[in-house]
């Protein structure tokens, strides 16, 4: 006999039954979506990982190139979740200004120099629209020489930086960043006033940041004059990221963090003994470290 009791029962089972379908169905669709996401990433990566090294030769040097290339585009990726900066779609011009003291004859000599240009190259192919990496040497002077691109990158070194003129000498960084400020931002905005307003360039949009890895194996020689740069230089769009190599303290560099009377710090300093001994993710973590939270700021100003 079919009784009340028993019905209730049945409706009962059958409802827990309907739910567990339904949260079965939910369950099933959000990770059905969740991999649909995860796929479609992971397309995304892939075409862009293509479209950054199409271009690339497929040379011994420019294989090389190419998996730093991927390994910067994995190191933007973990950033950007880090730090809330998308740098994955960042625009900046990207410089290098190069020790040419001296102590550094034979890192220039043994390729060590030449390896390290050509893995800071994909900085230059990921936030230049050029794709262009500005070089600097220095010494006590400083000379400006052609940028690393696609057409010279393999023997850059030997073709363009040594074959340009300049002599090995003392080091000072004085000298050497003022021309940097001066390319980018030109000498009549080496003032106050000039870092106040929000430069454009002729097509009438916003002039990107700077991003300039200075790299170094000896302290400098002019310290006082090299606050004064580094003051003025913190009133424009440029962020300036140090490199120390080799066994040098780097006593000065060290402090840099606490250089008074300016209005933003924009200035890192890592101490590397040798990039060789680095895996490219972590040169780019290292070297990008800092340079999220400046343009953070950037953003709040």
């Amino acid at each position: 006999m079919y009784n009340g009791t028993q019905w209730v029962e049945d409706l009962q089972v059958e409802n827990m039954q309907n739910t567990s379908n339904s949260q079965n169905y939910t369950s099933n669709q959000v990770n059905s979506n969740s991999q649909n996401t995860t796929n479609t990433q992971s397309s995304n990566e892939k075409e862009l990982e293509i479209k950054l090294t199409k271009d690339i030769p497929n040379t011994t040097a420019g294989i090389s190139l190419k998996k730093s290339v991927i390994n910067l585009n994995k190191s933007l990726i973990d950033l950007s979740k880090k730090t809330g900066i998308n740098l994955g779609n960042h625009r900046a011009r990207v410089a290098v200004v190069m020790d040419y003291s001296g102590s550094m004859r034979r890192l220039y000599t043994s390729g060590a120099v030449q390896r390290v240009l050509t893995r800071l190259m994909p900085l230059a192919l990921r936030f230049d629209d050029n794709g262009e990496l500005d070089i600097w040497l220095f010494n006590q002077t400083y000379k400006s020489i052609p940028s690393m691109t696609l057409q010279n990158f393999e023997n850059y070194v030997e073709e363009v930086a040594n074959k340009s003129g300049f002599s090995f000498g003392g080091t000072s960084y004085a000298p050497v960043l003022e021309d940097v400020l001066n390319n980018y931002f030109g000498k009549k905005l080496s003032g106050f006033l000039g870092g106040l307003f929000k430069k454009q360039n002729t097509q009438g949009q916003e002039e990107p940041p700077v991003f300039v890895i200075f790299i170094t194996d000896g302290a400098n020689s002019d310290r006082g004059a090299t606050n004064e740069v580094i003051r003025k230089s913190a009133e424009q769009k440029i962020f300036i990221q140090f490199v120390g190599i080799g066994d040098e303290e780097f006593e000065y560099l060290q402090k840099l963090d606490d250089l008074k009377d300016r209005p933003v710090d924009n200035t890192g300093f890592i101490k590397v003994q040798d990039f060789e001994n680095l895996e490219d993710e972590e040169v780019y973590n290292m070297l990008l470290s800092q340079y999220p939270e400046w343009l953070k700021g950037l953003k709040n100003n």
